[in-house]
């Protein structure tokens, strides 16, 4: 069934989650996209910012549930971000590195390194 951007801002607008706004947002090469606003405490200011979501692309081809399973991953995504952010280990943020591919290969390399390092060590001794 082919939707309208009128019909999925319909669809959307059945879509609840405590504090998320869902989005039908620019419409281009007929994909339009989805995104969702809340506010929340900056994890390193403490300061509360209105937040968006990462957009996700649809079809016109999009069915209504899909369009609802696709908003409830959009949650979902926003919720681990959040989750990632203010997870500690020895007082750091360890787990939110993901939006730094090149941060990620860095510590991946490195990591190999070490890998590497320690099973020379293990054949050594």
């Amino acid at each position: 069934m082919r939707m309208t951007p009128g019909e999925m801002r319909k669809v959307l607008e059945l879509c609840q989650y405590p504090g998320y706004t869902f989005h039908l947002t620019e419409v281009m090469y007929d994909s339009p996209y989805l995104v969702c606003t809340y506010d929340e405490p900056n994890a390193e200011t403490g300061k509360t910012e209105e937040r968006v979501t990462r957009r996700w692309l649809l079809t016109l081809d999009t069915t209504p549930s899909e369009l609802v399973e696709t908003a409830f991953r959009c949650v979902l995504t926003a919720t681990e971000r959040r989750v990632k952010e203010t997870f500690t280990y020895r007082g750091r943020t360890v787990m939110c590195l993901s939006h730094e591919v090149e941060m990620l290969v860095a510590v991946c390399d490195r990591a190999a390194e070490l890998r590497k390092q320690q099973q020379k060590a293990r054949t050594r001794g």
